[in-house]
């Protein structure tokens, strides 16, 4: 399932372009909306524009359109958030764009085999089957399963058949071990050889997809995974951001899918500064503090020539998992940069384009939390709350907008910011 999606530098086009710039989005009533206009997207993430002109809807029925609202991204090569409207690539492969809140369930054609997804991977509860699902998992063998792990407020353990498998997930996850105990599991199946579609994955009793392709299971879980924890973890305003930290302050990089995020946080961090998350920033409203989401971070197949050193080494065993996208544990990039969570001092919106030169320029503090609120997972279910939150968090921070064509003008750029807060201090 090759994704051309790059971060930064890249000359590709938007992930999931269509050859006529549109999109098939799915309402939660599952009727379908055509989205005009492109959207990007980025490797684990999604978060959207809500609310913004450039994305416009009309019905393919005789209802007036309403807006679709944040939900976590069908997979591509990697783990998105994002959305459920669907978009299949030239070679048949699933995208995905920012939008919607539901789609049908659907199989998924693709050059390593047909994946059959169940809704948008949180389907219509059916409590009696779920309860027969689990224990019917329950009672097979399962040579490997992991310690617990937290992610904000989801905790989670997997079971797994393959040795392989669970060693390379151990270490992307390795970051969110925790001593709790696990409040849901996670199930890879391996139904063996005589199955064509031999690998499934649950959550509890969910059945997420069933595929042929072991290295797909693992996209689709890990897909699942972040949209379980946006779901799991809506005390947080959750902003589609990367975020960084420097002497206890931190940077926030709120952007569109396939804005160069990812690229940039790993550049921030190999740069020096600690890291928090590439994928959603969670501003804790009572505190007003950033807490660390600190997953691996997503590397796609265009960013890895600027930042190659952080090419992972070399193993038979792992090499299918990472051919089309690397996880980079922080602690491989620098040792010991998982940040804590610390209060907001600088929002930069960055947006990768080829060959760009790069620009800084600075932008009111209203317009800051304009783009935060653009950018939210959750910014409806907080109400009027979630205004007066950001209001609260970017009194405190300078805010940019960055266009950059180069990883390292980037990163300068923002160095230089975090050393004028630093002689602030």
């Amino acid at each position: 399932m090759r994704n051309p999606a790059m971060r930064s530098p890249s000359t590709a086009t938007h992930a999931g372009e269509r050859p006529n710039g549109f999109s098939r989005c799915f309402h939660a009533k599952k009727r379908p909306y055509w989205s005009s206009g492109t959207q990007p997207s980025d490797a684990w993430s999604s978060a959207s524009t809500a609310g913004s002109s450039s994305s416009r809807y009309s019905r393919m029925s005789r209802s007036a359109a309403v807006p679709l609202t944040h939900a976590p991204l069908a997979p591509r090569t990697g783990v998105g958030t994002g959305a459920v409207c669907t978009r299949f690539t030239g070679n048949g492969a699933l995208r995905a764009s920012e939008r919607g809140s539901a789609a049908p369930a659907r199989i998924v054609p693709g050059d390593k085999g047909k994946a059959v997804l169940s809704a948008s991977g949180f389907p219509r509860r059916r409590p009696s089957r779920e309860a027969a699902t689990v224990t019917r998992l329950g009672q097979r063998s399962w040579p490997r399963v992991t310690p617990a792990y937290r992610a904000l407020d989801l905790t989670f353990s997997l079971r797994m058949a393959s040795a392989d498998l669970a060693d390379y997930v151990e270490m992307t996850l390795a970051p969110l071990a925790t001593d709790e105990a696990a409040a849901h599991v996670y199930s890879v199946v391996d139904d063996g050889a005589r199955f064509k579609s031999r690998y499934a994955v649950y959550f509890d009793g969910q059945h997420i997809v069933r595929t042929p392709s072991e290295p797909l299971a693992l996209t689709y879980l890990l897909w699942h995974l972040n949209r379980a924890v946006v779901a799991a973890s809506d005390r947080y305003l959750l902003v589609h951001a990367a975020a960084a930290a420097v002497d206890g302050a931190a940077v926030l990089l709120p952007a569109a899918m396939n804005s160069g995020k990812s690229t940039l946080v790993a550049g921030l961090v190999r740069r020096g500064l600690d890291y928090l998350t590439d994928e959603a920033a969670a501003i804790d409203p009572t505190t007003k503090l950033v807490d660390p989401y600190p997953k691996a971070i997503s590397i796609e197949l265009g960013s890895w020539d600027a930042l190659d050193e952080l090419r992972p080494p070399a193993d038979a065993r792992f090499d299918r998992f990472s051919d089309e996208q690397w996880r980079i544990v922080p602690d491989s990039v620098r040792p010991g940069s998982i940040a804590d969570r610390c209060p907001a001092r600088l929002v930069v919106s960055p947006r990768f384009q080829p060959a760009a030169k790069t620009r800084l320029e600075r932008i009111s503090r209203a317009e800051g939390v304009l783009v935060l609120a653009e950018n939210s997972f959750n910014f409806a279910s907080h109400g009027g709350a979630a205004l007066d939150t950001l209001a609260a968090v970017v009194r405190r921070c300078d805010c940019y907008r960055l266009t950059f064509g180069s990883l390292d003008e980037a990163c300068d750029e923002i160095a230089s910011l975090a050393e004028q807060l630093e002689a602030k201090v």
